[in-house]
């Protein structure tokens, strides 16, 4: 495995411990509001992970965005 996968694999792993421990405090609910405040903080921190490298979780994220962006114009016309 290279440099990159490592620092991947603990991103994402300090990602699950920090919203795990939230979770099991009480300081974030576990309903509809409280994963979407995850899914939207995993986000941006994927669309900020291009500042280390251009790596695979970058661009997902970005065609994650592009492909919803797309979908919300197609909608409103």
């Amino acid at each position: 495995m290279t440099k990159d996968s490592y620092v991947l694999i603990g991103f994402l792993g300090l990602f699950a411990v920090a919203n795990a421990s939230l979770v099991a405090s009480g300081a974030l609910a576990l309903d509809w509001d409280g994963i979407g405040v995850i899914v939207a903080a995993g986000c941006t921190l994927a669309l900020y992970s291009f500042l280390y490298k251009d790596n695979p979780l970058f661009k997902f994220a970005e065609h994650v965005y592009v492909g919803v962006a797309a979908a919300y114009i197609f909608g409103i016309t």
